[in-house]
């Protein structure tokens, strides 16, 4: 997609060494002020209340805290006890900051604490206040508005003014007041906290940085948490859990000003809610969490130099309406609606259009060198946090929504595609025409990494992320999982793993594996799950659906089992997609002579671990009498939920051909949608085993064949693939490549092909399955970088002389892990010698952060 971004300003200084020990070489200053409306103004957040607000529980706030570091660089973090600002008032704020303290935009964070007990705030959130108030209640709103503008501007000032030699150290604590709402029913979360058994992802980390002065006493200390300030809903101000965490924060350390960012928690809630009594309770939990860190950690010391940079990256909209679907809106009973139409009927008619895309703030702070500060605008679900955090690990990164302009809930794709309120129901709320693109997320992080890798303050490009003279593989080691060679145990076979979520949003690992016996003689397949990114694996268990079951209509022994499962994880319907094909078993031996047609199998496993029956994959199709099968094939899952993959099929056993198919998925029924023309291969069986991956907007398929040849073919939409072409080196010499199935590892930097081939050490050796090498495919060539060529997995034993001692490993699976590394799962066996082997899994490590989604 094609973004243009609009830079408001990036600062990069040539910076002197920090010395080690200064702990006072940074300045800071901090100011509060009151912004508690005087008059009788209405409240933001809830559509419910019928009059304004009368009376408070507490003041509201506006904060800020100056931070300047050894060079004199300078920043502001302003903290406001209000559901959200809009873009124009966002923008005249920091107008006014540059004009009377020299502050650029990338110098300066507005952070809402969201709280729904805080005034409207002018246009913010206007079809579901402002546009339906009378014109007395607008003018209350405008004139606070324009006192709350002068005094926010002024305690910047203010800050600046009391700007001292100050030690800043950070730290990081954990609360579980944070419910995902989406996934826990109000009423239900109490017992399900009781019990353990929340569902759903939340982050729980309190980050927390603390200003000290000279005589070691805290003057300052910002805090974040994702979940929404929505305890009360009543007619009185209140800052809500935030406004008393800082009370009581500010209570315990005398002198201090205690400032609250919110986090990604737009699909959280604090459960259960509704009193006052509640909302002092969550204060002080989280409070309590600050001071843990405070008091009974060893706190980070901030040494280096402070970095900011911002930009508005044009965010995608999907499919708008005419004229006349909003004309439509005018007659509805929706009165949220109807504000809506009339607003963006307005803006038409006065030669305004739609636009396609909305201006997004983000920004990425360096404060030190160990410390990343994110902030995003709108109201941002917690997978970004997770996600942002996940793939920035080896840097304490925090990530604040509600930040700078709160135009709109910031939904990931899986809450996109899965709807609801966050999903799309409340961007009428906002004015905005329609919903997001599915594209949004990964707009929004691959923005984020670009602008941390900005803000880096290291020498050495490759921490901040490698150079393009360095290679993005570091490293490649070996990890032995399950030991048979010297056939004392099971032999494992088909191991291939695939990371899923847990509650919390961690990843985990699951594998699935079969034993094996002989050629085609494949058992039960098994499970395996590892939480500790595949250091530990759990004993394998039996999937019941994939166990040997009777043929319908056959009164004879013949059964039907699976193999060459590939499992994956579908981020939307928040399942796991378990696919092979079918293979023919008469009692323990392999039905050569009556295989039936070959077909998919798949299974499902929901959230809570319980697997679903079989089911095949059906397609009616004439050229499919005797196979069709993705076996062995790697997936994708597309933004909207359906599956990009691949077809090995074909009315005999010979000549197969293969196709692009998209198949939707529900996380219960997988059904073919369509697909694309073949590829053709007469030679031997034809086309085999085909991996499909995405990178850089196209697809790519490599296919296995049986002229000592693997082929490559590239696709716009993953359904009409070019004349496909065989894989050779970048000096145009081909690669032998005997019958073997190749898969990708798939980087956002760049695209890697996990192969077999011909060499001087495995001339013997069957079908050359030994060893496994890895190397950078050219993408305009579309051929592999003979330069980056190394080895996986490598030849153990005489490939020449003794080749029946060499463990063959042809049969494997390439797994986005994290980060930071991907994996090479494969089952070795020996089949001219017991078939025995063990199972192997190398670490891919790369150079620089992988931004691919892990699901």
């Amino acid at each position: 997609m094609n973004r243009r971004l609009m830079f408001a300003a990036a600062t990069f200084l040539l910076l002197t060494t920090v010395a080690v020990g200064d702990d006072l070489a940074w300045r800071a200053g901090a100011a509060k002020v009151a912004i508690t409306p005087t008059e009788h103004v209405w409240m933001a957040g809830y559509a419910s209340r019928t009059r304004p607000a009368k009376e408070k529980l507490t003041d509201l706030w506006a904060k800020a805290v100056v931070l300047e570091d050894p060079n004199g660089h300078r920043a502001v973090v302003l903290t406001m006890d209000l559901v959200g600002i809009g873009r124009e008032l966002s923008q005249q704020i920091c107008v006014a900051l540059q004009s009377q303290y020299g502050l650029e935009r990338e110098q300066i964070a507005i952070c809402c604490s969201h709280t729904h007990s805080g005034p409207v705030v002018g246009r913010n959130l206007a079809p579901l206040h402002y546009l339906l108030l009378d014109d007395r209640q607008r003018q209350a709103i405008d004139t606070w508005v324009a006192t709350f503008q002068t005094q926010v501007v002024a305690v910047v000032g203010e800050a600046i003014d009391k700007l001292a030699p100050s030690e800043l150290t950070w730290g990081s604590g954990t609360t579980s007041l944070a419910v995902n709402r989406r996934e826990n029913p109000a009423a239900d979360a109490p017992h399900r906290r009781t019990k353990g058994m929340l569902h759903g992802p939340r982050d729980y980390d309190v980050p927390v940085l603390a200003v000290r002065d000279a005589e070691h006493q805290i003057t300052a200390v910002l805090f974040g948490y994702a979940c929404h300030a929505t305890t009360l809903n009543g007619y009185q101000w209140s800052g809500d859990y935030p406004g008393y965490a800082q009370m009581d924060l500010e209570s315990q350390h005398p002198g201090c000003i205690a400032l609250f960012f919110a986090g990604c928690g737009a699909d959280q809630n604090p459960l259960p809610r509704g009193t006052e009594d509640l909302a002092v309770h969550y204060g002080r939990r989280l409070a309590t969490a600050v001071d843990s860190v405070l008091l009974t950690t060893e706190m980070h010391p901030v040494e280096g130099p402070l970095r900011t940079t911002f930009a508005n990256v044009d965010l995608p909209l999907d499919t708008l309406p005419t004229r006349e679907d909003i004309e439509l809106n005018l007659t509805s009973e929706n009165r949220y609606e109807v504000a809506r139409a009339n607003l963006l009927l307005e803006r038409l008619d006065q030669g305004v259009p739609l636009s396609q895309t909305y201006p997004y703030p983000v920004s990425a702070w360096s404060i030190g060198d160990d410390l990343q500060f994110v902030t995003l605008g709108g109201e941002v679900v917690v997978d970004y946090a997770l996600r942002l955090k996940s793939e920035l690990a080896g840097t304490q990164t925090w990530v604040a929504g509600y930040a700078n302009d709160v135009m709109a809930y910031i939904p990931s794709r899986r809450v996109l595609a899965e709807g609801g309120y966050e999903g799309g129901e409340a961007m009428v709320y906002y004015g905005l025409p329609t919903v997001w693109s599915p594209e949004i997320e990964n707009v929004i992080v691959n923005e984020v990494h670009r602008q941390v890798e900005l803000v880096s303050t290291s020498p050495e490009p490759m921490i901040a992320g490698a150079s393009e003279s360095t290679p993005l593989i570091a490293s490649i080691t070996k990890q032995t999982l399950w030991r048979n060679r010297d056939n004392e145990n099971q032999t494992w076979f088909h191991p291939r793993a695939c990371m899923m979520p847990d509650e919390d949003g961690h990843p985990v690992a699951m594998m699935t594996l079969q034993p094996i016996g002989g050629s085609d003689y494949f058992g039960q397949v098994h499970s395996s799950i590892s939480r500790d990114l595949g250091k530990t694996w759990s004993d394998p268990e039996p999937i019941a659906a994939f166990g040997r079951e009777p043929i319908p209509g056959r009164a004879d022994d013949l059964r039907a089992a699976v193999c060459d499962v590939v499992p994956q994880y579908d981020p939307i319907s928040k399942s796991l997609l378990a696919m092979g094909h079918v293979v023919f078993y008469k009692g323990e031996y392999f039905a050569r002579k009556e295989q039936l047609s070959r077909y998919p199998i798949y299974a499902t496993c929901d959230q809570d671990g319980v697997w679903s029956p079989r089911k095949i994959l059906q397609w009616d199709d004439p050229r499919t009498k005797n196979i069709y099968s993705n076996g062995c094939g790697q997936r994708v899952v597309l933004p909207n939920g359906d599956i990009a993959m691949s077809f090995t099929f074909g009315p005999e056993e010979v000549n197969r051909m293969a196709s692009g198919v998209r198949a939707s998925f529900d996380g219960e029924l997988l059904k073919v949608e369509e697909v694309g023309p073949p590829i053709h291969n007469d030679k031997g069986r034809g086309l085999l085993e085909p991996s499909v991956t995405q990178f850089d907007g196209e697809f790519w398929i490599t296919l296995r064949a049986e002229d000592n040849r693997g082929y490559v073919s590239v696709s716009d939409d993953g359904l009409n693939y070019d004349e496909k072409i065989a894989w050779a080196w970048d000096d145009g010499t081909p690669i032998d490549m005997s019958t073997t199935q190749q898969h990708w590892l798939t980087h956002s930097d760049g695209l890697f092909l996990v192969y077999t081939r011909k060499d001087d050490t495995n001339e013997n050796v069957m079908r050359w399955r030994a060893p496994l090498w890895v190397a950078q495919v050219d993408t305009n060539k579309r051929c592999l970088i003979k330069a980056t060529e190394q080895v996986v997995l490598p030849l153990v034993g005489d490939g020449v002389s003794d080749p029946n001692q060499v463990a063959l490993m042809g049969n494997f699976h390439v797994t986005h892990a994290s980060p930071d590394e991907s994996w090479v799962t494969v089952g070795e066996w020996m089949p001219r010698d017991g078939y025995r082997g063990d199972v192997l899994l190398a670490r891919i490590r790369w150079s620089k952060p992988n931004r691919l989604p892990l699901w």
